[in-house]
């Protein structure tokens, strides 16, 4: 349920919506507000410091502490909420944001919190296993702006329309959401009762600073390129939302793996309470992970021009050719998810810190290399870089607590799985027909061979993991 809510409402907003949007108004006004975007987000940690992942492992794990845990967590909130505010107005002016940003900033700032507030009440939702409503919910903030951007783009208020309104619409998606979401949980948990708990508050904080230094490293490294772009090209506005057009496939892509380990992290945190076996449902889990990964990244490379020529109207030829950089860091993305989702679950993150810290300063170290030299590109091949560097500790690290081996029969599978499609993909270029109709069908073919390989069995779990 999920998986085909977000495949329903997420790829018609990125694509029927934002993308319009940054072809309306252009890739210099829209880089102007993913920038700003960007810049919020990587300081995002401060709205959480990793309470809401906290939270969630908490709860799923002790569901009947619920009313402690949202009393004393919301009245922390509120007052990050302040500290973040203070923080990315300073730094903003620091960097030399001038008074034109103010307005947008604050908006997104303000977003930035309402995002915060829904993600940590959807956490109590998940932490007690009402996945049905959480999925409901993971979608609604997108469907209401589909629904109010739409209105301003496709009818008379389009002369109106501006990136203000589009920031705006936002906000008012956020805060119908919230309410939302507020709404079910009480519906839940109709005992639940806000009471300020300051003590419970600071104690919660002190427990969750090794999950807010995770959260914020992770924002480093995964965002700083855009940052970077901004900041370290001439045009930067411009070269940003070049570089936007390529990082929304990718966004796009991502929801995936990315909703998946939200569910992987409540089930494996519950999974090693119990002392059961995770080993069967981790194979099971990144096979279903990393085979459409890479049945949708090897034709997504291969047909990266025919794709960005048929979204935007602006500079196509450069975008396409950090999408197929990009479409690299994908693969890397999704193993990060399952082996970082795992580490999570079981606790060991005073490690995942130390993983997530070499990352970011080897990002930023890289991005101040790579892209005053070779441009936007730079910025692709620096993401990429480092989640290959993540991808390799990470799944290292997870082998060794929990005693995994890699079996050769898998490798041998997975090896010809990734060659074979890549065949597939080189045998298309023969066929005379439309990229469109060959691209859709490399993934059907990709998927059947993972299935003759055995790599996917639709009858029971296959685990390729081992214990000694």
């Amino acid at each position: 349920m999920l998986l085909l809510l977000n495949v329903a409402v997420k790829p018609l907003w990125i694509f029927g919506i934002d993308r319009t949007v940054q072809n309306v108004l252009g890739a210099n006004e829209y880089g102007f507000y993913y920038v700003l975007f960007n810049f919020t987000l990587i300081f995002n940690i401060l709205l959480d410091l990793g309470i809401t992942n906290y939270n969630n492992r908490e709860i799923s794990r002790h569901p009947q502490l619920i009313n402690r845990y949202f009393s004393g967590i919301v009245s922390l909130k509120a007052m990050l909420g302040i500290v973040y505010l203070v923080v990315v107005t300073f730094s903003a002016y620091f960097l030399g944001y001038g008074k034109h940003h103010t307005v947008l900033l604050l908006l997104l700032v303000g977003n930035q919190f309402l995002s915060s507030m829904v993600l940590f009440v959807r956490s109590n939702l998940n932490g007690l296993h009402k996945f049905k409503v959480d999925s409901i919910l993971s979608v609604l903030d997108k469907f209401t702006m589909i629904i109010i951007v739409s209105v301003f783009l496709y009818t008379n208020l389009s002369r109106f329309f501006t990136i203000k309104t589009f920031v705006i619409a936002q906000s008012v998606s956020y805060l119908f959401t919230l309410a939302v979401s507020i709404f079910f949980l009480l519906f839940y948990t109709p005992a639940l009762k806000f009471k300020f708990r300051l003590k419970f508050s600071f104690n919660t904080l002190k427990r969750s600073l090794p999950y807010a230094l995770l959260v914020l490293l992770m924002s480093i490294y995964g965002r700083i390129d855009t940052v970077a772009v901004e900041r370290l090209m001439s045009d930067g506005f411009t070269n940003a939302g070049i570089y936007a057009q390529a990082f929304r496939l990718l966004d796009a892509f991502n929801m995936f793996p990315f909703l998946f380990a939200s569910l992987l992290l409540p089930i494996f945190s519950r999974m090693i309470k119990n002392k059961e076996d995770v080993v069967p449902f981790l194979g099971y889990s990144f096979l279903i992970l990393i085979i459409p990964t890479v049945a949708i990244a090897i034709p997504t490379i291969g047909y990266s021009q025919n794709i960005m020529d048929l979204l935007y109207r602006e500079h196509p030829e450069i975008s396409a050719k950090v999408l197929s950089i990009l479409m690299g860091s994908f693969m890397l993305i999704t193993v990060n998810y399952v082996f970082g989702t795992l580490l999570t679950a079981k606790g060991n993150i005073a490690m995942l810190n130390v993983f997530s810290g070499i990352a970011a300063a080897t990002s930023i170290v890289v991005q101040l290399i790579f892209v005053p030299k070779f441009g936007i590109l730079g910025a692709a091949l620096g993401n990429l870089l480092v989640n290959a560097l993540v991808a390799i500790m990470q799944t290292a690290y997870a082998c060794k607590v929990f005693e995994l081996k890699v079996s050769a029969m898998f490798i041998f599978k997975f090896v010809a799985f990734f060659v074979g499609t890549v065949l597939l993909f080189l045998l298309s270029k023969y066929f005379n027909t439309s990229w469109f109709v060959k691209f859709f069908a490399l993934i059907g073919a990709s998927t059947l061979l993972a299935l003759l390989l055995r790599l996917i069995n639709l009858k029971y779990f296959l685990p390729f993991l081992s214990k000694d």
